[in-house]
């Protein structure tokens, strides 16, 4: 199952009586959703929400699986009682960091924004540091049910709104960028993140979001996490910005520091490998239990 549901929670019970082995992945959750939300109804559905279809998970132990993409969602399910050595916790992504590239320092400083373009992305918080950076140069990729509305609200500045890009557009784009942008609400995981690594860019992330903040946990080179406004954020424009005026190749060389670092624990073949072990031993069972997983170091694997 891809994501805890009702449907998977009727389910689950069925199959493993059967005697099958179930993994139970977390690819965009309500926890995320309802947890960084400011009305209170939200928090409560939250809590009703993991005890209707967590909790009772809990009492098969041992013939269950959880794969978590955060601590964050780790967290969860240990406090609803699922056992360590239920979870397994890695950022699956797609990421193929050999088809990207960190560009060198030149021209206006650019500020990349990847993703949905939605409430939940943080459209508009995205608007609000456009207005206040007119000095930069702003590039929006990515489609979504508010393009329209940003394009209304940004109609005035000098912000590049691509809409969906083919891939080699998007990649290029990201090569020539300085800096990313990412002023989520929340965000399970956030492979524009990843993406953004990949090119060897910093991160500015929202606090309320957990992907973003698990990725950026990972290694201080990554970026900030920052209160979620748009002052915060302008504060850390201009402080790279500066950055990369002063020194420009300090700055280059920070942006292949930090893509080397994002590739050794996000590139897609490490995960892959990672996931494949760890759902390989999930459902065969007879595999001798005192066999260590051999899992990169940054996999949180609890065998």
């Amino acid at each position: 199952f891809s994501y805890p549901s009702l449907l998977a929670r009727r389910i689950i019970p069925r199959a493993i009586r059967e005697g099958k082995r179930v993994i139970l992945a977390n690819h965009g959750t309500f926890f995320e959703y309802f947890g960084n939300r400011k009305n209170p109804i939200f928090k409560v559905l939250k809590t009703l929400g993991e005890k209707i279809i967590i909790k009772p998970l809990s009492r098969y132990a041992g013939r269950i699986t959880v794969h978590t993409q955060t601590s964050f969602q780790t967290t969860v399910y240990e406090s609803m009682g699922i056992g360590q050595d239920s979870i397994v916790e890695l950022p699956q992504n797609n990421v193929d960091f050999s088809e990207y590239k960190a560009g060198k320092p030149g021209g206006k400083f650019t500020v990349v924004f990847l993703g949905r373009i939605a409430k939940s992305k943080g459209v508009d918080l995205l608007a609000e540091v456009i207005h206040q950076n007119p000095e930069f140069r702003f590039r929006i990729i990515g489609n979504g049910p508010l393009l329209k509305k940003l394009m209304k609200l940004t109609h005035d500045t000098s912000a590049e709104i691509y809409g969906y890009t083919s891939d080699s557009e998007k990649k290029r784009i990201l090569e020539e960028s300085d800096l990313m942008i990412v002023p989520s609400l929340f965000d399970s995981l956030s492979i524009a993140s990843i993406e953004g690594l990949a090119s060897g860019l910093p991160l500015l992330v929202s606090e309320t979001a957990e992907g973003p903040k698990y990725i950026l946990g990972k290694n201080g080179i990554f970026g900030r996490i920052l209160e979620r406004d748009a002052r915060s954020f302008s504060e850390q424009i201009r402080l790279y910005q500066s950055y990369r005026k002063k020194d420009p190749v300090a700055y280059y060389k920070d942006k292949l520091k930090r893509r080397e670092i994002a590739l050794s624990i996000f590139d897609v073949r490490k995960i892959e490998e990672a996931l494949y072990k760890s759902f390989t031993s999930a459902v065969s069972p007879a595999e001798p239990k005192e066999e260590k997983l051999e899992t990169p170091d940054f996999a949180y694997v609890r065998d």
